[in-house]
């Protein structure tokens, strides 16, 4: 069992006072891992500027092993009026620790960074893999896909299309990021990318056991509101926390077991959170 895995075996075990060196290890486990260590330490290299994009990102070496995708403050652009210009690097850490403590494993290791002066995101780089649009859809895990269907939900994801995530053996990695925890909500006519997709589609036992594994955590939860309080306004916090306990109640109803596992298309508007 990984460490990970003993952290969220605890969090199972609704420990809501654990002995203080546990507490202690959660709280330097999450904000650090030996990947995330990797961007944070290793010198630039080199680089390539990525073309296609709408907003500027590039393509960073790393001394010794290892590269990145970073995207600094200065090339994004506002696309949207529910989220702020200049703070989508902090949006794409903001995904990384929401899936990474829900153990979705859909992000890769995503960190803020300062290169060359410049303050953006920087996110691993996933070596071979393809983009959604170059893949045949039976390449990838049906469980993987709902999942980030889920996530997307959670983190309120507005920018989910082929090419924002990638396909390596048939595992899915979910990247930019940067146009979540948008700010209005279902009731106002948004709704995030391939949420209409989620509806009517069977609900994998494993992305049920993890949302319920999470929310009875309560350290956890409390842990990870105060990471994303750093980089978010609190009531884009508070909303994605408030999506967590919809979607995670709506689950285990019997409106879902009614629909054998399924969310029906009538729950649409039990998502919204107003």
């Amino acid at each position: 069992m990984s460490f990970f895995e003993k952290i969220l075996d605890l969090g199972g075990k609704k420990q809501s006072a654990p002995p203080q060196e546990i507490k202690k290890e959660k709280l330097d486990f999450f904000p650090s891992t030996p990947e995330e260590e990797i961007l944070k330490s290793r010198e630039k290299i080199g680089k390539e500027i990525l073309r296609g994009g709408a907003n500027y990102s590039e393509h960073i070496k790393l001394k010794d092993d290892g590269s990145g995708i970073f995207k600094p403050k200065r090339g994004e652009k506002k696309r949207l009026r529910c989220v702020e210009g200049g703070t989508f690097y902090k949006r794409e850490r903001a995904a990384y620790l929401v899936d990474k403590f829900l153990g979705f494993e859909l992000v890769p290791p995503t960190i803020i960074r300062e290169i060359e002066g410049e303050v953006g995101s920087f996110q691993q780089y996933i070596q071979d893999a393809k983009s959604g649009y170059e893949v045949d859809k039976n390449e990838i895990k049906m469980v993987e896909m709902i999942k980030m269907r889920v996530f997307d939900y959670i983190i309120w994801n507005t920018d989910r299309f082929g090419s924002n995530f990638l396909v390596k053996g048939k595992k899915l990695w979910a990247i930019d990021n940067g146009l979540s925890f948008c700010r209005e909500s279902a009731a106002n006519g948004f709704f995030p990318i391939g949420l209409n997709v989620l509806l009517n589609q069977y609900i994998p036992q494993e992305v049920i056991d993890k949302l319920e594994k999470f929310f009875s955590w309560d350290d956890g939860k409390k842990i990870l509101k105060d990471l994303l309080l750093e980089l978010l306004d609190k009531d884009e916090v508070d909303a994605c926390f408030k999506r967590m306990e919809i979607i995670t109640d709506l689950i285990s109803t019997d409106l879902i077991r009614k629909s054998k596992g399924a969310i029906p298309y009538e729950a649409k508007f039990e998502l919204a959170f107003d």
